[in-house]
């Protein structure tokens, strides 16, 4: 069986969470997350869209694909930066969440091991306090029976 060391508990590390929240928003940044895709059936449609979306703040994505076929038009436009400031904001509070609740899961780990160790620990000791109890009357009881067959045997 292998025996499991209790480990000091985890607190929150903030050069570790500032870490986890840039990756986060670097993955969102540049990403269909923070674009809005088009696709329409016919141009008309899709220039319009486009049109509709570009004067309220969207740019095309330069990066992510644009097609043009037969019946689909598509584009990724970048999000107002603004409306990628509030992504960015809900990643940041969810990226802190999840990692709070990593270091509650951790810690409560934790301590139900040291509880589990600690039960153990008490039912090894009144084991053992049994087993010297009943040794103990084992030998009593072999003294007495001793005393007896000494005392029958010489009469």
């Amino acid at each position: 069986m292998k025996t499991e060391h209790v480990q000091q508990p985890k607190f929150i590390n903030q050069e570790e969470l500032t870490a986890r929240i840039e990756k986060a928003q670097e993955r969102y940044t540049g990403s269909p997350s923070s674009c809005i895709r088009v696709n329409e059936g016919i141009l008309p449609l899709y220039t319009k869209k486009v049109i509709e979306l570009v004067s309220g703040g969207y740019t095309f994505n330069e990066v992510l694909p644009c097609s043009a076929n037969p019946g689909s038009y598509t584009a990724y436009l970048n999000k107002p930066e603004s409306e990628q400031q509030e992504e960015l904001a809900a990643i940041a509070v969810e990226v802190e969440e999840q990692y709070k609740a990593e270091i509650d899961d951790y810690n409560k780990q934790q301590q139900e091991l040291l509880a589990e160790q600690l039960y153990q620990q008490q039912v090894a000791k009144e084991r053992k306090a049994q087993e010297e109890k009943e040794r103990k009357a084992r030998a009593a009881a072999a003294a007495e029976a001793a005393e007896y067959f000494a005392s029958i045997t010489t009469n």
